[in-house]
Parts: C-alpha cells; structure tokens; sequence
C-alpha cells in the first residue's frame, strides 16, 4: 500500500537547483546546492521537502507519477562557508520514502515535467513542517 502526505504547513513553497545549483552524494544521503539566490533561511533540521516527479517531456502540469519525501538533516547558510560557496545555499537531504513506492533517487533525477526526455527540467523543491498530532484537531 502506497504512503500518503502527511499533513503539514508549507515554509518554503519552491526552491530551484536546476540552473547553476547541484546535488551530489548517494542514496539515501544528498547534498542539494541551490540556485544563486534562493533563501534556504526559513528551513530548519527536521522538517521535510517534498519533490513531486512529472514524467519527464509530458509539460509542467501533467500528472505527478511520485512524491519523493526527503527530511532535512544538515543546513549551510552562512559564515565562511557562504563565501566559498559563492552565495549559494545547501542542504543535505535524507530520502525517507516516496508515495509510488519506487524508491531511492537522487533530488537531481526528478523531472518536473518541462523539457525533454533527453534533457529534463529538474523538480522544484518545496519545505514542509509535518503536524504532530496535536495539531491534527485544526487540520480539515
């Protein structure tokens, strides 16, 4: 049986690491250098990012085939670091499961669907907070 979301709050809507950003390491462990520009700031060790895979040319609005689920466990912003990394921002992103249950993948092989099948756009990330249950009473 497939997973589902959890609920949770959205604290960054989209991060990008597809033009001058990367992502190294291997499963299930990954280090996402974003984009010149994008504000990592909000996000915190713990929470999640969600990335939703689009079969890769069939355009940005065609049918998510898996959410992958990753949670946060390393975050570099600042001090010196920041400088050699030429103001970028990364985060280092732990695989947790994704709801088509196909498993493992590298943040950097998701398409969002834009592009080609030969040369995919990657998927845009988004940071979430999962509710506990506590707050599941406000949630409808």
């Amino acid at each position: 049986m497939a997973r589902n979301l959890r609920d949770h709050v959205v604290v960054i809507s989209s991060l990008q690491c597809h033009n001058d950003g990367s992502v190294s390491g291997s499963g299930p462990s990954y280090t996402v250098t974003y984009d010149t520009g994008e504000d990592v700031s909000d996000a915190q060790i713990g929470h999640y990012v969600y990335i939703e895979k689009r079969e890769a040319g069939a355009g940005a609005s065609s049918t998510v085939l898996s959410t992958y689920v990753y949670v946060i466990t390393g975050k570099n912003t600042g001090g010196g670091e920041e400088m050699e990394l030429g103001g970028q921002h990364e985060l280092t992103l732990k695989y947790v499961y994704d709801t088509a249950e196909t498993g493992d993948d590298s943040p950097a092989d998701l398409p969002n669907g834009s592009g080609s099948s030969g040369s995919p756009d990657r998927a845009d990330h988004k940071v979430v907070m999962i509710l506990g249950p506590g707050f599941e009473m406000f949630m409808e």
